[in-house]
């Protein structure tokens, strides 16, 4: 057994590189496409606006300021051919440069600071040329801004977190050879890549996305950014699973509604999800919440995949139970059905009726529950081609 194990825990580590590679690789491909597509957008709404500049700084600044509210905040300097300064009266030649003041006089602004700028934008991309009209081609060196740095430095993140991930179930591993462990070990690592996979896919579609319409960049944006975001949301929740996480007074009708919005517009069209709230909106728990967002997402997925590619309807029902002490999280799919001789295994760690499943997400989302929050969770009914319903039940706050 010991032999396995270690032959094991080699095919897992080859995995998780294989991981942690292609997400560097994918992630540093989105990002340089991102500034692509900022400097096309830019070189675009330049070429637009030219017919009404009239060649007038105040209106060069205006342009440089709408260049950079169009691309998420980017710096910009502006500077000749030689890579000067342009030194017009009252001429501001930078925007949004990290670490200086906007409209500053030059001889209160820090010019080794911008000029130390302007070399690292000069290294960084290629300047955007603007005729002026009067004989003069200005450069405008434009920085990264805050979703490209980022996008850049998150899959690094990402690399450090398998690392000790792969290095703390190690630890664990070591003192036990039995098969349940190397199950849990497997099973992680898979919900580690599923979990990470969901907004990566996403993020590809994005760029499919701008690769075919550029112009479509300010709408795509604020949505990338929540797969980033949701991608760090990943690394936060495996961390606080081996750890007692800190509760936090919720809104549960905000944190629900918000995890179904995101899921429903990453799902076939042929899912409906469906949020039915009969308690007041104003209802407080307090909540581990990224481990509950964990949780209910997993039971969300478990109801599309048995939907079987079929259209469903998925139903989100919060209520109070009879003592109004409690509340009632009911999710009801209109699946296939669990068979009754399963019915009693779906929370025991490696059970799944699927047939790439770990069998992890069920029994993760009992400890969630259970352990974490002092709730419970269970299979309230299932039938054979009508659905399932599962239920969890919580303590309301009891102080404000």
């Amino acid at each position: 057994m010991k032999e396995y194990w270690f032959s094991y825990r080699g095919l897992l580590l080859l995995v998780a590189l294989l991981i942690i590679g292609t997400t560097i690789i994918y992630t540093e491909f989105v990002a340089e496409r991102l500034v692509i597509l900022q400097k096309l957008n830019s070189e675009k709404l330049i070429e637009k606006e030219m017919a009404s500049l009239e060649h007038k700084e105040k209106k060069i600044y205006s342009l440089m300021q709408q260049i950079s509210a169009e691309n998420d905040n980017m710096p910009i300097i502006q500077a000749d051919n030689n890579g000067n300064f342009v030194f017009e009266a009252d001429t501001p030649y930078y925007y949004n440069v990290p670490g200086l003041q906007n409209d500053l006089p030059f001889d209160v602004l820090d010019t080794n600071m911008l000029k130390a700028k302007l070399k690292s934008f000069q290294k960084l991309n290629k300047p955007i040329q603007l005729d002026d009209g009067k004989g003069t081609i200005r450069y405008f060196y434009f920085g990264s801004t805050k979703l490209y740095r980022t996008i850049a430095i998150f899959p690094y993140l990402v690399a450090i977190f398998l690392i000790f991930f792969i290095f703390l179930i190690s630890l664990i591993v070591s003192y036990n050879y039995k098969y349940r462990n190397n199950l849990l070990w497997v099973g992680m690592a898979k919900e580690t890549a599923h979990q990470l996979g969901t907004p990566i896919s996403s993020m590809k579609g994005w760029v499919e996305v701008l690769q075919e319409d550029p112009e479509q960049l300010l709408n795509i944006l604020p949505k990338l950014k929540l797969d980033i975001d949701r991608l760090g949301l990943v690394t936060d929740r495996f961390g606080k699973i081996g750890i007692t996480p800190k509760l936090e007074a919720t809104n549960i009708d905000q944190q629900i509604n918000t995890l179904v919005h995101y899921i429903q517009e990453r799902v076939s069209k042929k899912i409906n999800i469906t949020v039915v709230n009969a308690i007041s909106k104003n209802v407080t728990i307090d909540l581990a919440q990224s481990l509950f967002d964990w949780t209910l997402e997993n039971l969300i997925k478990n109801a599309i995949d048995a939907m079987e590619g079929r259209p469903g309807n998925i139903i989100i029902q919060i209520k109070n139970t009879a003592k109004q002490k409690k509340i009632i999280i009911d999710i009801i799919d209109s699946g296939k059905g669990i068979k009754k001789k399963d019915q009693a295994k779906i929370f025991l760690p490696g059970y799944t009726s699927k047939r790439r499943g770990w069998g992890m997400g069920l029994a993760l989302a009992k400890r969630v529950i259970e352990n974490f929050h002092h709730g419970k969770i269970l299979l309230l009914r299932s039938e054979l081609f009508k659905g399932t319903t599962i239920r969890i039940i919580l303590n309301k706050r009891t102080s404000v």
